[in-house]
């Protein structure tokens, strides 16, 4: 399933073919993502399967572990952190969603 919130959440669980959207997410160590997210600011320090936009700052812990394109404003990446995939950082702007129509 999908999980969309308001205000800051930590995600500790395991999430298979959803979606998690929301202003300020932390996914903790012990959780396990295959899906995508879309937040304002986003600390990720677990296995994400999927694309990530985060319209702020994106912080990949050591022991995080992303599979997927990235969109972000600013990102901050710990050494140990293992990302596989393309990285669209512009900073200063706002990102439009991943797969989102492109200005003419």
């Amino acid at each position: 399933g999908s999980i969309k919130f308001g205000g800051e959440m930590t995600f500790a669980g395991h999430l298979t073919g959803g979606n998690i959207k929301g202003p300020i997410l932390t996914v903790a160590p012990e959780a396990d993502i295959t899906g995508n997210i879309e937040s304002d600011t986003c600390t990720i320090g677990a296995s994400v399967k999927g694309n990530v936009v985060v319209t702020g700052k994106c912080d990949l812990k050591a022991s995080a572990v992303l599979i997927g394109d990235l969109t972000t404003s600013r990102l901050v990446m710990a050494e140990g952190a293992t990302f596989v995939g393309k990285a669209n950082i512009t900073p200063g702007k706002s990102n439009p969603p991943a797969g989102g129509t492109k200005p003419a």
